[in-house]
């Protein structure tokens, strides 16, 4: 048998003690005779949903619960609120003032908000499931294609994570439209937000990948071409939440909740297929550069990827942010309007 074969049906029979196989490996295993293993893999899936059934109560009651406290002084300096100061002035430090009010505050849901925490929880997921996967093929094949394929799709399942991030908080909307908050500074302060905690995941994402699976040389082109995609993915996200946010489910649902319509979920797919589309365009200057370095393996050259991806990525992080901004100046309202109209999402 073909040894890459082999290796697929080495890696398809390991897979199926992942958690998240264990529901279909129990009928599989029932049908080669492995009773009790099927049995252990239906008892172990249902306690598996169980389970994160109970932490998903528990966190959402935890989170629905909580005192908030308004008074900062009499509650001290470990207040949450404190915190969130505390944040917002060494934001300042970076930015203007009114874009590092947003960035604290948006990193403070992504810390009290389940849907923004479950959206964390899947990139760490998906990162560690993908370097198992990939990894082990690549040191196989000896190819690097593999590593190449598994981290870039984690940086562009990463980017979109954030192209409806105004969908999840008519309230913060609210704030900032009466504060008097411009467009730009709202778009600035989430995108540093999503800077803070996806960008050291990209960067370790690319080092570690062609280090594990011994693809060393092809790091400058990885780390490169990474930054790029995650950065373009990014900046078309800023414009692309502002022209068509699609329905999220409001705090207090579960997460598996369906989300609108099919005619919704269709729109939202075709939205994220079309954002997907102008990124890859716009990154092609870093691609084509990757492609010849990797192609002739000129490695030397390759260290100019690296500054290529990141010229690439700001270029297109600071016109997303900046045409996200205008148009939101003009769909403040607009925008309000329209999330308080989806179920669940008034007081969102």
């Amino acid at each position: 048998m073909d040894s890459s074969l082999s290796g697929w049906l080495k890696l398809a029979r390991y897979s199926q003690y992942l958690p998240t196989a264990w529901a279909g490996a129990a009928p599989a295993q029932a049908a080669s005779g492995n009773y009790l293993l099927a049995t252990a893999f239906t008892v172990s899936s249902a306690l598996l949903v169980g389970g994160l059934y109970w932490l998903w109560q528990r966190a959402l009651n935890k989170a629905m619960t909580a005192n908030v406290t308004t008074n900062d002084k009499g509650a001290g300096k470990n207040s949450e609120l404190s915190k969130v100061f505390a944040a917002q002035e060494f934001f300042t430090k970076f930015m203007p003032s009114p874009a590092a009010t947003v960035c604290a505050r948006s990193l403070r849901y992504l810390v009290r908000d389940f849907r923004l925490r479950i959206s964390f929880i899947a990139c760490i997921f998906m990162i560690v499931l993908f370097m198992v996967v990939f990894i082990g093929q690549a040191q196989r094949s000896g190819s690097a294609i593999m590593v190449y394929f598994a981290s870039l799709m984690i940086s562009i399942v990463m980017g979109l994570s954030v192209a409806d991030d105004l969908a999840t908080d008519s309230t913060a909307i609210h704030t900032s439209l009466l504060s008097g908050i411009s467009g730009l500074h709202e778009r600035l302060g989430r995108l540093a937000a999503t800077a803070i905690w996806q960008l050291p995941l990209v960067l370790v994402v690319s080092l570690i990948m062609p280090l594990l699976s011994n693809q060393a040389k092809h790091l400058p082109i990885l780390l490169g071409l990474n930054l790029a995609v995650w950065g373009v993915v990014v900046g078309v996200a800023q414009i692309l939440a502002v022209v068509f946010p699609y329905q999220t489910n409001p705090p207090e649902a579960s997460p598996f909740n369906a989300k609108g319509s099919g005619a919704d979920a269709l729109l939202a797919s075709l939205a994220q297929m079309g954002s997907m589309l102008a990124s890859m365009l716009l990154v092609t200057p870093t691609i084509a550069l990757s492609v010849y370095c990797g192609v002739s393996e000129n490695f030397q050259l390759a260290w100019l990827c690296v500054v290529l991806g990141v010229v690439n990525a700001l270029v297109v992080m600071v016109v997303g942010v900046r045409m996200g901004g205008k148009l939101l100046d003009g769909r403040w309202a607009r925008l309000l309007f329209t999330i308080s109209q989806w179920p669940g999402h008034t007081q969102s």
